[in-house]
């Protein structure tokens, strides 16, 4: 008889994905948290340098993502999109940019 017992690897690899979805979640919460406190000028300068910065590195995730499909297609393999990882990236470097903002022009 045999049994059927998960390794511990796909345990731990399982462990990590939900902490990362729950990291990202609670990220996402915080940032939207932060935009919807009403502030000054400065506030509102801060917040959109990070935006800024945030979109820019989404079209380039995006760019390289189109340019990565192309070139499976090309070569005759299927490639399929993370939303996830787009979204933690995303939302990791607002945050990133946010504080660096914050302590750049004082807030």
């Amino acid at each position: 008889m045999q049994t059927n017992h998960a390794s511990p690897i796909f345990l731990i690899i399982s462990v990590v994905y939900v902490l990362l979805v729950i990291s990202l979640i609670a990220l996402v919460v915080f940032l939207l948290v932060s935009l919807a406190s009403k502030g000054d000028e400065r506030k509102t300068h801060i917040k959109i340098k990070a935006m800024a910065n945030a979109f820019i590195v989404l079209f380039g995730i995006l760019l390289l993502n189109v340019i990565w499909t192309i070139y499976r297609m090309v070569i005759g393999q299927a490639g399929s999109p993370y939303p996830f990882v787009y979204l933690f990236v995303v939302s990791l470097v607002f945050l990133i940019s946010l504080i660096i903002n914050k302590k750049k022009y004082g807030d």
